[in-house]
């Protein structure tokens, strides 16, 4: 279940469990700002992705800088602590990298988070790629890193208690630690 922010609908929870009923595996995309539905859902769900737009460190600056909204980042750590808390939950945690919007430094802030608060799922980093969805006024302002630069910020990276995959256009989905 995705498209906008699922928990913000007010049927997601019966949804969900509706479809656990009918032994349908359900997976939810996330951005975390609701951890209070995400903790109703956890009875229902596989599966949780979490899509993190930018480190959650620093009062969550950066991820205002890069979302340009009032996202709590508290709230986003909160998503994750209830998930990762869970039994039977596959959780997975992605971060689009976008090239001249996001920093190496931004990629390696999130992993060094994820080790610090010793996450165990899997840990993807997507390569952005322009869509007509995204705007016209964005083409110039976003561009589309090679699968090497992504793989150059992830030297230096092992034993880590998740692993990392990478979603590109050149190598499709690959685990790279």
């Amino acid at each position: 279940i995705t498209g906008g922010e699922p928990t913000l609908q007010i049927d997601i929870i019966p949804l969900c469990k509706i479809l656990k009923e009918i032994k349908k595996l359900v997976s939810v995309d996330t951005n975390g700002s609701h951890p209070e539905i995400i903790k109703l859902l956890l009875p229902y769900v596989n599966r949780i992705a979490l899509d993190l737009k930018a480190p959650l460190e620093l009062n969550g600056n950066r991820l205002k800088q890069i979302i340009i909204t009032n996202l709590d980042p508290q709230k986003i750590k909160d998503t994750i602590k209830i998930v990762q808390s869970s039994k039977n939950i596959q959780f997975e945690i992605r971060t689009t990298y976008i090239k001249k919007l996001h920093t190496p430094d931004d990629l390696k802030s999130i992993m060094n988070y994820l080790k610090k608060i010793n996450f165990t799922g899997d840990y993807v980093i997507q390569q952005y790629q322009y869509s007509d969805g995204v705007g016209e006024n964005y083409r110039e302002l976003f561009e589309e890193p090679s699968f090497e630069e992504i793989k150059d910020i992830l030297n230096n990276y092992e034993n880590l208690p998740y692993k990392i995959y990478v979603r590109a256009r050149e190598i499709g989905y690959k685990q790279i630690i």
